[in-house]
């Protein structure tokens, strides 16, 4: 009888540790996630996300990770979400890093993929904007 117990015992010791190891896998990752370049379509357009300089994702409260291919994709499909518990990435457009929510600026830029007009900077970057700026101008269509 002692020894039954002990192998039950052992046995829910094991399962804890793979129950434990399995939760560990499935949590979301904390920074960035890789983008499939030319492979994945904008959450909100449907275009491919082909310029990294323009790349930008949104980290939804669930974990799931969607890809734009303009910050003004992002900035407006954001507001369609209502996700208080996403968290932002956008591509430094002058640089090979990502600047998150708490980092990131904008500047008028010529060209974007779709023609908002932005590209995402550091947050001290002179004449650059904050998101609710960027996302004002984008809304009014100036």
């Amino acid at each position: 009888m002692r020894e039954r117990a002990l192998r039950l015992l052992a046995l829910a010791g094991v399962l804890a540790v793979l129950g434990a190891a399995a939760w560990w896998l499935a949590r979301p990752s904390e920074g960035p996630a890789p983008v499939a370049y030319d492979r994945v379509a904008c959450a909100h357009c449907r275009m491919l996300v082909s310029e990294p300089r323009f790349a930008a994702q949104l980290r939804r409260g669930t974990g799931e990770v969607l890809f734009y291919d303009d910050p003004g994709c992002l900035l407006l499909h954001r507001l369609q979400l209502a996700d208080p518990e996403s968290h932002a990435w956008f591509h430094d457009s002058r640089s090979d890093r990502w600047l998150d929510d708490e980092a990131v600026a904008f500047l008028r830029v010529a060209e974007s993929p779709m023609g908002y007009g932005f590209a995402a900077v550091p947050r001290d970057t002179e004449g650059a904007e904050d998101g609710g700026a960027a996302l004002a101008h984008i809304e009014s269509g100036r």
